[in-house]
């Protein structure tokens, strides 16, 4: 992340899947605090450049979505 970042900058559509690979990895061992991290900024960099719309969203809404129902927070 931290090379795409370089190379691409903190905002960019590079980011997208390694963001929400990395949220993955983290929901996987347990740390849904660090996985939501990287999925809202998945999110929020999709959410910029594409717009509310868009379906480059729904990775990164799918993550939200196995955190949320990994820890009993159905109301998100």
């Amino acid at each position: 992340i931290a090379t795409k970042e370089k190379r691409f900058g903190k905002s960019s559509r590079q980011l997208l899947k390694p963001l929400v690979t990395q949220s993955e990895f983290y929901l996987l061992i347990g740390d849904y605090a660090q996985s939501e991290t990287y999925a809202r900024r998945a999110y929020n960099i999709a959410k910029d450049i594409f717009g509310n719309e868009s379906t480059k969203l729904v990775p990164s809404l799918r993550a939200l979505a196995r955190i949320y129902s990994s820890i009993g927070d159905y109301a998100r």
